[in-house]
């Protein structure tokens, strides 16, 4: 009883400490140079977007350049002027602030976030920027964005003091760089050096009590196990695939790979929103991690079971489970999730308009118990008389599928060994 009354107050100081020094992020300076590269016109759009958290703001100002810059439309809880500042509320859903800049090479802007950490089920509140086509609307260079909707950078107000400040770089050839780095003057981001005793202690405290816990292990799950290989040449290669020979040696037991739900065995994360000016849905990375200990095998779905509002869909959908929730198939390039491994995929939501206050996902695939493992012992040869006069192995670069998902190419000897 005594333990867990201390317990709770090592807890309660150590949130306390924290809260202190996450009531916003340390401004960060946005500049870009080389902008006539693109134009004599552009937009840059300012965009805000709520993924339920608790109420957070933006503020945009210091904003310099060589070229003209006016402020052309707002969109969503938007509020101020060039000169005085841009606020941008998630009192919205999606808030921008679209900027009309004429015969500018150079621009800068400095903006700084609250810190309210998403809640249970949401995404992150997210800042993005991006350049635009003043006819089109689309972006007028293509970068690295992992949602493929070429933003600059992208900010997520993740509970912390200095959020997560991603710079995306340019993939197309113009002669344009823009980049991005905290500045002086944050709110708090680090505890005064009083505080760091009281930290300490918290930290201690729990770490004490951590020890008294008795370990505990989960037992070990093997693979599943795959029911056909199939032998595919190297691009390069021109010879028919009816002049070589595989072999498969099963090492071990068979068994029945079974679908299983693995939501509990795998951590979900997702980083946030932002607009699909294309298909005009909202896009988010969400990253799946392995946290059973054994291997998952694909394939890997990510289903999307229910959000709120109800009727959000997933644009990019793979298809429908039994249930009727739209999925997603998980890119695995050896078919298999090993523990502690991630995988992130894209989801495009169609919210309709609408905050998405909460979303519900789960993933499927595959695993069986250490009895039903077994390894594959591949050896691909050509045919006696292909290129030489008895059988020849086919060398590296082979590639080998296995109910069809990629697990490996082969060695210079033409082999390769695969556990499923």
């Amino acid at each position: 009883m005594v333990a867990r009354w201390f317990f709770w107050v090592c807890a309660g100081w150590l949130s306390v400490l924290l809260a202190w020094s996450s009531a916003s992020a340390a401004p960060v300076r946005f500049q870009a140079t080389g902008l006539a590269a693109a134009g004599p016109q552009a937009l840059l759009a300012l965009d805000f977007v709520d993924g339920n958290a608790a109420p957070n703001r933006l503020t945009a100002g210091s904003f310099l350049s060589d070229g003209t810059l006016a402020l052309q439309s707002q969109t969503g809880a938007v509020s101020g002027t060039l000169a005085s500042g841009l606020l941008l509320q998630d009192s919205g859903f999606f808030n921008e602030a679209l900027l009309a800049l004429t015969g500018a090479g150079d621009l800068s802007f400095v903006f700084d976030a609250t810190s309210a950490a998403p809640l249970a089920g949401g995404f992150a509140d997210a800042f993005s920027v991006f350049l635009l086509d003043v006819n089109t609307g689309l972006s007028l260079v293509d970068t690295d964005d992992p949602t493929g909707n070429n933003a600059l950078l992208l900010f997520l107000i993740d509970g912390s003091g200095a959020g997560q400040l991603q710079v995306f770089g340019q993939t197309s050839a113009l002669a344009l760089g823009w980049g991005a780095a905290a500045v002086g003057g944050g709110g708090g981001g680090v505890p005064e050096p009083a505080s760091w005793a009281l930290v300490l202690l918290a930290l201690a405290g729990l770490a004490g009590l951590a020890g008294l816990r008795r370990r505990r292990t989960r037992p070990q799950v093997g693979a599943v196990l795959a029911a056909r290989a199939v032998l595919a040449a190297p691009a390069v290669r021109g010879s028919g695939l009816q002049s070589v020979f595989l072999a498969a040696l099963l090492a071990t037991g068979w068994g029945t790979a079974q679908a299983a739900d693995l939501t509990a065995s795998v951590q979900i994360t997702r980083s946030g929103l932002v607009a699909n000016r294309s298909t005009g849905s909202f896009d988010a990375q969400v990253t799946v991690t392995n946290r059973s200990g054994v291997t998952l095998h694909g394939p890997l779905t990510l289903a999307l079971e229910s959000a709120t509002p109800a009727n959000v869909a997933l644009y990019n959908s793979h298809g429908k489970t039994a249930s009727g929730a739209d999925f997603i198939v998980l890119a695995l390039p050896t078919g298999t999730l090993a523990p502690d491994a991630s995988v992130a995929t894209t989801v495009r939501l169609l919210t309709y308009g609408q905050a998405v206050a909460q979303t519900v996902f789960s993933v499927h695939g595959t695993r069986l118990t250490a009895a039903s493992a077994a390894q594959i012992d591949i050896s691909g040869a050509y045919a006696a008389g292909v290129v030489g006069p008895v059988q020849t192995p086919v060398g590296a670069g082979w590639q080998v599928a296995v109910d069809g998902v990629l697990r490996g190419v082969t060695d210079s000897a033409g082999k390769l060994k695969i556990t499923v």
